[in-house]
């Protein structure tokens, strides 16, 4: 009896998924082609939903650990500074990398030069929390605090560091690792598990808001195109370490941190 070998990538273009996706809710037939007017058009809705996508966190399936620009440069804080730009559409950024998403966390390496450096995980602060800092001038060894704001245009990330950095530190990033668009129709790529499905079925409910459609058939793509989501970010859903639960004071009193469910008291007994 043959058995399954290891997963072999598979390799997918922008017009497969296209064709694939309009088949789907027959609004194309086995062989039939689209014009060229209608792949440009049906291109810019997958990038639109690759896009979208790109915002949402358990679609990402990676937030890779960044200690190196585009060009193998070490990401480093110098002394005395304290904003810098990352991105690289200008290509004068100070931490030159292609926009994510988001940056969701940020670390400070200690003794970097020392056989065994110390990656010590900075505060990400909103704007909010920013605000509460009196004095943002404050100079310290080492900064404690990343605050991330989109530059005006959007095109940039804005990166602050609290307080100023008294010398020069390697710095860490976990950026979101965006979705790559296609470049063009015939390009092909590989995907991680479950998503060349979850593309299929997402497209194809998209591309028929665009093209003719047999409705029966787009109510049962819609619901595998969630189920097929749902795997995705089911896979991607970052595991949670479970803090020990401590009832509320005003429950438990002076008799400690253990309550009874049953009565909704402080005592273990059942009876009270």
């Amino acid at each position: 009896m043959a058995n399954l070998g290891a997963n072999i990538p598979v390799q997918r273009s922008a017009q497969q998924f296209i064709q694939s996706g309009l088949r789907l809710v027959g609004s194309l037939r086995s062989g039939q082609n689209l014009s060229a007017a209608e792949l440009t058009d049906s291109l810019q809705v997958l990038q639109d939903m690759v896009d979208a996508w790109s915002a949402e966190r358990l679609m990402i399936y990676t937030v890779p650990y960044t200690t190196l620009d585009q060009n193998g440069v070490a990401l480093t804080l110098s002394a005395g500074k304290q904003k810098y730009t990352l991105g690289n559409v200008n290509g004068n950024e100070n931490f030159l990398l292609p926009r994510p998403p988001k940056i969701d966390r940020a670390s400070i390496v200690i003794n970097a030069s020392a056989s065994t450096p110390i990656e010590k995980p900075m505060e990400m602060y909103d704007d909010v929390r920013w605000q509460s800092i009196p004095n943002k001038s404050t100079q310290s060894l080492y900064p404690e605090v990343c605050y991330v704001e989109p530059t005006v245009d959007g095109t940039d990330w804005l990166l602050y560091f609290w307080p100023i950095p008294t010398q020069v530190s390697p710095v860490v990033l976990y950026p979101w690792a965006a979705l790559n668009q296609f470049p063009n129709l015939q390009a092909k790529f590989f995907f991680p598990p479950a998503y060349i499905r979850a593309i299929r079925f997402n497209l194809a409910v998209d591309l028929a808001a665009e093209f003719p459609c047999d409705m029966q058939k787009l109510q049962l793509v819609m619901k595998i195109a969630d189920q097929a989501k749902n795997v995705i970010k089911s896979l991607n859903l970052a595991s949670v370490a479970m803090k020990e639960a401590v009832c509320d004071a005003a429950i438990v009193g002076a008799s400690g941190s253990r309550g009874n469910i049953y009565s909704g008291s402080a005592s273990r007994s059942h009876n009270n």
